[in-house]
């Protein structure tokens, strides 16, 4: 049965806004944001690829002569970058941005090659087809969700690759040339830039969702946690209780505790050795209810209520011994010798509820307060 998480078992806030300073962090990250982002982004891919065919038409017009062998280098890549798109689906996700971000680079050398092709023909018109380098910038600064370093690179090379290849291989005019440049390479910083505060702004939301949820599971825990023994409290009982869902399992052991004269103590003592006392006595609980696999929570004032399953009439007499032992037996500096009385009970096969069954076990107690504390009284013995 689980107990609620103590100070302890909570998992650090992450420590500061923009910054995913763990390796844990960062692969918690690329898993629940990144990975979506990129799968998202495979969608756009293909509209893209098949999209690239409609510039057949402009092939047609304007490089007429060169269209035989154009159409089947350009229908060859879109299905080489298609088999890449679709082997990514089942590889890692760094190897997916190697495999797309390497496709893109295959895409622009292809936008480069025309233009060059366009270039040598002299037709009228075929300066545009130095343009294309653009969608692929575009591409890559928007919709592509790869993180920065991929996108500087693929922005850099197609860059790179467009200067290189159209002012080797063409005798485009100077101005022409220096014009598509300058735009390209305007068009990757701007677009570089708003990689960069896109990242910036997901990682930070990544961490206020995480702290958020922190946040609420800390609240959540604290509603369910008594305040001075840092047990589950009433509330968490309850929960515990609708878990069960009103069936009752056989032979489980169900006992209320009770301190023995508590109000004498916090009388002559005060409230506070009252509350010292409470917290040993919880903490003594709470060690043999974490070897025995139950429950334990504050029921109220100086009752507490633990259920235990599985185990045999033997193992049963010799826990609720153990307890009234351990806690006697505590010595503990400004607290006088305490006891508990126990009042038990084991589930049958008639129970209806375990509301019931706790019935029951306060009744025992009442008994084992009679017969002069100290002491543990099975319901019915």
């Amino acid at each position: 049965m689980e107990q609620p998480l103590s100070g302890q078992d909570k998992a650090p806030v992450p420590s500061g806004r923009g910054k995913l300073d763990t390796p844990e962090l960062q692969q918690e990250f690329e898993l629940k944001v990144r990975l979506p982002l990129f799968l998202s982004s495979r969608i756009y891919a293909l509209t893209g690829l098949i999209g690239s065919l409609i510039f057949i038409w402009a092939d047609y017009h304007y490089l007429n002569e060169e269209f035989t062998h154009l159409v089947l280098v350009r229908g060859l890549l879109v299905a080489v970058c298609l088999v890449m798109l679709y082997i990514s689906h089942y590889t890692t996700m760094r190897m997916s941005f190697l495999l797309n971000s390497f496709g893109l680079c295959l895409f622009n050398a292809l936008i480069v090659y025309f233009g060059i092709v366009a270039a040598n023909t002299g037709n009228p018109g075929t300066d545009i087809y130095q343009q294309g380098t653009i969608l692929v910038i575009l591409y890559a600064c928007t919709l592509y969700q790869a993180p920065v370093k991929y996108t500087m690179v693929l922005c850099g090379f197609c860059w790179l690759s467009y200067v290189v290849g159209i002012s080797v291989f063409t005798y485009t005019r100077f101005e022409i040339l220096l014009n598509n440049a300058l735009v390209f390479g305007m068009a990757s910083v701007l677009g570089i830039m708003a990689v960069m505060q896109r990242e910036r702004y997901i990682i930070d939301n990544f961490l206020q969702t995480k702290q958020l949820k922190k946040q609420q599971v800390s609240a959540s825990q604290q509603a369910l946690t008594d305040a001075l023994t840092q047990l589950p409290n009433r509330y968490a009982l309850m929960r515990e209780l609708e878990a069960y869902q009103g069936q009752v399992p056989m032979n489980m052991l169900v006992m209320m505790l009770d301190v023995d004269n508590f109000k004498r103590l916090n009388d002559t003592l005060g409230h506070k050795t009252g509350d010292m006392a409470l917290k040993a006595i919880s903490e003594t609980l709470a060690l043999v209810n974490k070897e025995e696999q139950g429950f334990l929570a504050r029921y109220g004032g100086e009752e507490f209520i633990m259920f235990m399953e599985g185990l045999s009439s033997t193992r049963i007499h010799s826990i609720t011994k153990r307890i009234l032992t351990d806690i006697s037996n505590m010595k503990i500096e400004g607290l006088p010798n305490i006891t508990l009385s126990i009042g038990a009970y084991i589930t049958q096969g008639q129970d209806n509820s375990i509301s019931e069954c706790i019935e029951q076990a306060d009744h025992a107690l009442l008994q084992a307060k009679q017969l002069g504390k100290n002491r543990v009284h099975f319901h019915n013995s």
